[in-house]
């Protein structure tokens, strides 16, 4: 696996946000009472610099923070510490583990791949479905795009393992959703200096921001991407260079929007920019 972000400026500007976040929560009524995740982004285990994901935000997390909490240093400390290793150990071998359908008993606290509601192991009938990546248009989409582009089909199986994955705020609601624009405008420029060190140290030959172009072209500038919107295109609304190391830079809808349907088309007009010169 290739080098994280040198964790104590990640760590650092990660706590300086959330400090931000706690003194400020008093001024927006938005969210100043709602359960916040923190996130930092992940590479594969066999990432090999081909291709680097990044999406809007976390759409939901096991956050249990609220706003006003990150005024004390502990508090804050423990979030720091559970988003720098949130993916210690896994990387992102979970989007593949959890591409099948899994369920929980509440009973003999097994789970179990399946889509029947009774566990095999003791007939409980108290189950529950688990996250299921496949049902994540955002993760389908990163599928198809990997098999479209340079990676060989003998990695196909383990797709996910081979990119690296961001997103564009740390922020988020714990529940699900997008941070509110207040929110997203305060943590911004922590959030700009953080994917800067991402990309430093992930040196990605290929750069998909599946966020829309209306929510990355605040990006631009800070990065240091250069080039133009796509006019003519289906679903690319925007294709670029990264100028400090001329990586490319592709830039498309969520793959939850209309505009990024079907998904399999979306995904072969990507490729189709990543491959022009």
């Amino acid at each position: 696996m290739p080098d994280q972000p040198a964790s104590d400026s990640v760590e650092t500007l990660l706590d300086d946000m959330l400090q931000d976040v706690g003194h400020s929560a008093l001024k927006y009524s938005t969210w100043k009472n709602t359960v916040l995740s923190a996130f930092l982004g992940t590479t594969g285990s066999d990432y090999q610099n081909e291709l680097m994901i990044v999406g809007r935000a976390l759409n939901g997390n096991n956050g249990t923070w609220l706003p006003p909490e990150m005024q004390d240093q502990a508090r804050r400390s423990e979030v720091v510490e559970n988003a720098a290793h949130q993916w210690d150990n896994r990387g992102l071998n979970w989007v593949l583990k959890y591409w099948k359908q899994i369920r929980a008993c509440e009973d003999c606290q097994e789970n179990y791949f399946g889509r029947k509601s009774q566990c095999p192991k003791c007939r409980s009938s108290k189950t529950k479905r688990l996250y299921c990546t496949r049902t994540s248009a955002f993760w389908r989409v990163i599928r198809h795009v990997v098999r479209n582009i340079p990676f060989p089909e003998s990695l196909w199986d383990t797709w996910a393992n081979h990119v690296a994955w961001t997103n564009l705020y740390k922020i988020s609601p714990s529940g699900g959703g997008n941070p509110t624009t207040s929110l997203r405008q305060l943590q911004h420029p922590y959030c700009e200096q953080i994917l800067r060190l991402e990309i430093q140290a992930w040196q990605p030959r290929r750069i998909l921001f599946l966020s829309g172009y209306d929510w990355m072209n605040h990006f631009c500038e800070g990065l240091g991407i250069a080039g133009q919107i796509t006019e003519n295109a289906k679903f690319v609304q925007f294709a670029g260079t990264l100028t400090s190391t001329g990586a490319k830079v592709v830039v498309g809808p969520h793959p939850q929007d209309r505009g990024a349907k079907p998904e399999r088309d979306f995904a072969k007009e990507i490729a189709t920019y990543f491959r022009q010169s």
